[in-house]
């Protein structure tokens, strides 16, 4: 058996608009941009933040089925650390993350 690989990269905080798409794309099984984008999340650590989990519940048809699916994320918890960054990071980039 080979050793595991260790992915020591920064977690990927998904955003309501991402898990909204994915499980859009995923109930009319159609492969569009969000699908598009999960190779890249492979092997990441993938987290969401209270924000998301509000929001995305919020909109869900069924809570109870959309906390079950949120629950496999661990929740970032967010203060003014991850704020200024995600600031940084916006002011960057050439497309807003949104």
């Amino acid at each position: 058996m080979g050793t595991p690989v260790v992915d020591n990269r920064p977690p990927v905080l998904l955003d309501s608009s991402f898990l909204i798409a994915l499980e859009r794309e995923t109930r009319m099984r159609r492969e569009g941009p969000t699908f598009a984008m999960l190779p890249r999340l492979a092997g990441r650590k993938l987290c969401v933040s209270i924000v998301t989990v509000a929001e995305f519940l919020e909109g869900a048809r069924d809570r109870d089925e959309a906390a079950r699916a949120l629950a496999r994320f661990p929740v970032q918890p967010l203060a003014w650390a991850q704020a200024r960054r995600c600031a940084v990071i916006q002011a960057r980039a050439e497309r807003r993350l949104g």
